[in-house]
C-alpha cells in the first residue's frame, strides 16, 4: 500500500495513503465554492476534514489498543479517503475478544462526543433551527465544534451498521458466534453486509457518490473474510508435523552472508535454522540473507522466533508467525528441534488440502 508515515503511537505507525489528499481537495472545493465561498471557507473546509480524520485515527487507535490488550500486534493505521484502516497482525477468533475490539472504536467517538456535549449545549442555548444550520455551515470555532460533535455521533451510528467488515458487522458476527458455529456466524454477517453494500451503492447513485466507494470496499472485504474463515477451518484440520521441513541445511551465525546466499541458491530452502554449538539460536529466511550486502548470518537472523509443538495446527502456525511479523517458526518437541514450518509451507499445505477437499474448492 503506497502511504506516507506521519508518526507513531505505542509502536503503531500512522500512515496516510497517497490518495488521501484528494479528500482534502474535495472538502476545500465543497466549502470554498458557491456564492458564499472563497479562500477562507476553502481553507476552513480542509482544516475541518483534517480534524475529523484525527477523530478517525483515535477511533482506529481504540480498536488497536483493545487488540494489543489481547496480545495481537498492530502493524499500522492507514488513512484513506473513505476512512481509516487498522492492520492487525492476526484476527481475534474468540467472539468476546472480537466484540470488545469492534466496540472499542465507536466507544472512542462516544467519549469525544460526550466531552464536546457541554460546549455544544452552551453554544446552542437559545439558538433557533435556522440559527443551528447557520452555525453548522459557518466558518469559525463554534462551527468546527458543532460539526465535529455531529460527525462523531454520525461515525458511531454509521460504523455500527451491521455491514461486515464494518464495526457493526463484526459485532453481529461476534454475538452470533456466541451461539452458532464461527463459520456459520461469519456467513450470515457477510451475506447481510453484502446486501447492505448493494443498498449503499444504490443510495450513492442518488446522493453521495462516496457511498459507492464504501459499498465496493464492504462487498469485497466481506467476501475476503468468508475466504479467510474457510482458509482457517481447513488449516485447523492439519498439524504442523505433517508439513514441516525436516533435515534441511543449517547455518551458523558466524557464516558470511555471501556463503549463506550460495547455500540458499543451491538448496532452494526458504528458511534455515541457525545453529551454534549444537543449539538452535535463530531462524533466518532466504530473503533475509539479502538484507545486507556483507556481514554474517547472525546479523540478519531472528532470535525471537515463534516455537510450535508438532501437534499445533497449521492455523496456529500461521497465526504465530504472522503475529511476530516473521516468515517461519521452529517446531520443537520436548526440547528436540524437529524442523521448520514457514508461511510458504502453510500456503502449499493449504493448496494441497484444498485439492483433497472438493467441498472447499470453490470456497
Amino acid at each position: 500500500m503506497w502511504a506516507w508515515r506521519l508518526g507513531s503511537v505505542r509502536g503503531i505507525d500512522i500512515k496516510m495513503h497517497f490518495t488521501f489528499p484528494l479528500v482534502l481537495l474535495w472538502a476545500a472545493f465543497e466549502w470554498g465554492s458557491g456564492p458564499d465561498g472563497g479562500l477562507l471557507r476553502a481553507l476552513f473546509g480542509a482544516l475541518l476534514i483534517s480534524v475529523l480524520f484525527v477523530c478517525v485515527v483515535l477511533h482506529e487507535l481504540g480498536h488497536s489498543l483493545a487488540a494489543m490488550r489481547y496480545g495481537i500486534r498492530v502493524q499500522d493505521i492507514t488513512l484513506l479517503p473513505i476512512g481509516g484502516v487498522a492492520q492487525l497482525r492476526a484476527m481475534p477468533d474468540a467472539p468476546r475478544q472480537e466484540l470488545v475490539i469492534a466496540l472499542a472504536g465507536p466507544l472512542v467517538n462516544v467519549v469525544i462526543a460526550t466531552l464536546l456535549f457541554p460546549i455544544v449545549s452552551l453554544l446552542m442555548r437559545g439558538v433557533t433551527r435556522y440559527g443551528f444550520w447557520h452555525v453548522l455551515t459557518g466558518v469559525g470555532l463554534s462551527s468546527m465544534v458543532l460539526y465535529i460533535f455531529a460527525a462523531n455521533i454520525s461515525l458511531v451510528i454509521f460504523n455500527l451498521i451491521p455491514a461486515f467488515p464494518m464495526d457493526g458487522g463484526r459485532v453481529l458476527r461476534a454475538l452470533l458466534a456466541l451461539r452458532l458455529d464461527y463459520a456459520r456466524a461469519t456467513q450470515i454477517a457477510v451475506r447481510l453486509g453484502q446486501v447492505l453494500a448493494i443498498g449503499f451503492a444504490i443510495l450513492g447513485f442518488f446522493q453521495n457518490p462516496l457511498l459507492i466507494l464504501v459499498a465496493v470496499f464492504v462487498f469485497i472485504s466481506a467476501g475476503a473474510e468468508l475466504q479467510r474463515v474457510a482458509f482457517r477451518d481447513l488449516l485447523q484440520g492439519a498439524s504442523v508435523s505433517q508439513f514441516l521441513v525436516a533435515n534441511g541445511r543449517a547455518l551458523s551465525p558466524a557464516w558470511p552472508l555471501q556463503a549463506a546466499r550460495l547455500v540458499a541458491r543451491q538448496t532452494g530452502q526458504r528458511a534455515f535454522p541457525v545453529v551454534e554449538g549444537g543449539r538452535l539460536v535463530g531462524l533466518v529466511a532466504a530473503s533475509d540473507l539479502n538484507r545486507l550486502s556483507f556481514g554474517q548470518v547472525g546479523e540478519v537472523m531472528h532470535d525471537d522466533f515463534p516455537v510450535l509443538a508438532p501437534g499445533a495446527t497449521l492455523y496456529d502456525a500461521q497465526t504465530a508467525i504472522t503475529a511476530r511479523g516473521q516468515s517461519s517458526a521452529a517446531v520443537i518437541d520436548a526440547g528436540a528441534f524437529l524442523g521448520i514450518i514457514s508461511l510458504d509451507d502453510v500456503e502449499r499445505a493449504h493448496a494441497w488440502l484444498r485439492r483433497q477437499s472438493p467441498r472447499l474448492r470453490h470456497a
